[in-house]
């Protein structure tokens, strides 16, 4: 029979200049900046030898699994996802002393908490929460963060991401994905559909448009939601 030529493997690249060449062989930096472990695995199969990589979450059991800290969590909105576990690993990665905690207006209501958490969990020396933002919350205020003393700035809400190798000190970017009452809010739109829809017979379901636009806080719900309002 024909022979076929088995397919060379996938190549994984990692974004940034500080890559090392272990990185490149088993995990490298997230978009957040959080560290990812990427496992290449073969299978065999007729056409010949196919290459498959997994995301492997880094983030140690001990950590996921301390009942103190995810006590403490529950301080905090259950519908919020600050990634604190996630955010612990890092600091204690990184053996950061002090970090600079900077929030949009609109979630520095948590600030105190999350840096209450941060400096027990993560054996920190000290906390800052940045009260000013540089020309809009999405932008990383790393400069101020070093003149304050800190080694590590996270960043919460939606951001510009500007790469973590061209940064002044080490950033955790953290979105905080925010969860919705998904079923009331598609009730809600295809309630309103049908209202503003009921004098139009001419106008059929299948030329009916809907854009759904959100911050990134509501991007994960979004996706969920336009996939329940296609398949009403």
């Amino acid at each position: 029979g024909k022979k076929m030529a088995t397919p060379a493997p996938r190549k994984i690249k990692f974004v940034g200049k500080r890559k090392k060449a272990e990185q490149s062989q088993e995990g490298g930096a997230d978009a957040s900046g959080g560290q990812v472990k990427v496992v290449v695995e073969k299978e065999q199969r007729s056409g010949g030898t196919v290459y498959k990589g997994r995301i492997v979450n880094a983030i140690p059991d001990e950590i996921l699994n301390d009942e103190n800290l995810n006590n403490a969590i529950k301080m905090l909105p259950g519908n919020y996802n600050f990634e604190i576990h996630k955010t612990v690993h890092r600091l204690r990665q990184s053996k950061s002393k002090c970090v600079a905690l900077q929030f949009p207006e609109g979630l520095q209501a948590y600030a105190g908490t999350i840096a209450d958490i941060l400096r027990r969990f993560a054996s920190l020396e000290d906390t800052l929460i940045l009260g000013d933002v540089t020309y809009g919350a999405c932008c990383v205020d790393d400069f101020t963060a070093r003149e304050l003393g800190a080694d590590f700035l996270v960043h919460y809400g939606h951001s510009c991401l500007v790469p973590i190798d061209v940064t002044t000190e080490n950033v955790l970017y953290v979105f905080v994905d925010i969860k919705i009452d998904l079923q009331h809010f598609v009730d809600t739109v295809v309630l309103q559909f049908q209202e503003t829809h009921s004098d139009q017979e001419q106008d059929a379901p299948q030329n009916r448009r809907l854009a759904l636009v959100a911050t990134i806080q509501f991007a994960a719900s979004l996706h969920v939601a336009a996939e329940q309002l296609q398949a009403r």
